[in-house]
């Protein structure tokens, strides 16, 4: 997508395994290209141009580039007011109308899903275009759209603050404004979730978020899967059909991210290990850690304050941790992603609070074990913090470099996790050994 700040976005294609690869609108074409749709029918790409604030489209060679939606209403390029900021967008072919999204600020629930004809009215200009509809408005930050044009649905995922933000969307297409109902969420604590795919045919949907995973689900939100997890910075999705050679021609539908690692929002990565000395089979992460006592957590760490559980609004377990982290109070709140009993994956948006205020980090919080042999296994615990758009405005306004504020968190982090994992590690395996026990199984220690 190029500089926010400077006229250099640009779009490639290539070959599905990447070969091939050639520039077909060039650096200034557009300023920051997000959320592509191919229209197969015309042979037309569609992308929203964010702070070039445009909806736009071009042949598939790049030719004919058009402007079919301006919303700066006179403002410079690059524009500055997120609420004029255009990211997803989706075509009807048959119903003849595009879709897109403009995303308003962060924490401000400004966002607006809007749509008009492909065809412009004639003597209409983008500026000044009088067939557009607003269909829905006030949401936290919608970014990605997709359709099911036969059930004349709208799919969306909005990246903004819980409940309704970092979730996945449903809506009618076409209710009159009056008989508008609340959008239907699907898909709850995303980490900033941002790109979108449907699978009509197999009423599936992919989701990526901005904390590095890969969804899938059924288009109700039942039956929801982590695909991939920890890869980065993910934002669009696509979805594809392509003939398979293992499959005799037949097509396999495969979900490719779009682009990855745009823009590292890492701020610490550790993992360490240690040596549980207890029979895999007696090992239940889950178990462990949703049951963990407030005295048990505090003795894995002099950094470890308190510690609970509870359940998320959709369910999932949930397990609350207070710890002091370079003379910082922070509420982690920790909901379940995978929970086997071998290896639990949980997701964060934490609260540090600072001198200066209250800020938000994400944290992915991974435990797991391994066998060793049949008396011992290696128990690995990795942390994995992120920005948070709220972080990056708070150190901006206090003028900290970024590159510093991760300096300075680093070793605090790493020492943290480097202390807490054996620990952790003698905790597990008291109560695996436990377990062991209370079944009648003479203990392996």
């Amino acid at each position: 997508m190029g500089d926010p700040k400077r006229n250099d976005g640009s779009i490639m294609r290539s070959d599905l395994n990447g070969k091939n690869m050639i520039t077909i609108v060039p650096a200034g074409g557009t300023f920051t290209p997000k959320q592509l749709q191919l229209e197969k029918r015309s042979g037309k790409l569609y992308w929203s141009d964010r702070e070039g604030m445009r909806v736009m489209r071009a042949n598939l060679d790049g030719s004919e580039i058009e402007t079919l939606v301006d919303t700066s209403l006179g403002d410079s390029r690059p524009g500055s007011d997120p609420r004029k900021w255009c990211v997803g967008i989706a075509v009807d072919t048959d119903g003849g109308k595009f879709y897109w999204t403009q995303k308003g600020d962060h924490h401000a629930g400004l966002g607006r899903i809007f749509r008009a004809n492909i065809q412009a009215p004639q003597g209409q200009s983008a500026e000044h275009r009088r067939d557009i509809e607003l269909l829905y408005d006030n949401l936290p930050e919608p970014i990605d759209l997709d359709l099911d044009p036969v059930h004349r649905t709208l799919y969306w995922t909005d990246r903004g603050d819980p409940p309704r933000g970092n979730t996945v969307n449903r809506a009618p297409m076409d209710l009159e404004a009056e008989n508008r109902k609340e959008p239907e969420i699907l898909f709850t604590h995303l980490m900033e979730g941002i790109g979108l795919a449907l699978d009509l045919k197999g009423g599936r949907m992919f989701i990526t978020d901005f904390g590095g995973s890969v969804y899938s689900a059924n288009l109700d939100g039942s039956n929801r899967r982590t695909l991939l997890f920890a890869e980065g910075n993910l934002t669009g999705i696509a979805y594809a059909e392509v003939p398979s050679a293992d499959r005799g021609g037949a097509s396999q539908g495969i979900g490719v991210p779009e682009e990855t690692n745009m823009e590292d929002k890492t701020l610490v990565k550790s993992s360490f290990s240690a040596t549980i000395h207890a029979p895999i089979e007696d090992v239940d992460i889950p178990t462990w850690c949703f049951g963990l006592s407030e005295s048990e957590y505090q003795s894995c760490s002099p950094a470890h304050v308190s510690a609970g559980a509870t359940t998320a609004p959709d369910g999932r377990r949930m397990s609350i941790n207070v710890e002091v982290l370079g003379g910082s109070p922070m509420v982690q709140h920790h909901v379940e992603e995978i929970g086997e009993p071998h290896h639990l994956r949980l997701v964060s948006s934490s609260d540090i609070f600072t001198p200066t205020g209250r800020i938000k980090v994400g944290v992915i919080w991974d435990l797991s074990v391994k066998k060793i042999d049949d008396t011992t296994c290696e128990f690995t615990n990795e942390v994995h913090s992120s920005f948070t758009p709220e972080l990056l405005d708070s150190l901006a306004k206090q003028g900290i470099p970024r590159e510093a504020f991760q300096s300075a968190r680093k070793p605090v982090s790493e020492a943290h996790n480097r202390q807490e994992t054996p620990l952790f590690a003698k905790s597990i395996e008291r109560h695996a050994l436990r377990n062991n026990s209370s079944a009648g199984i003479p203990s392996a220690a």
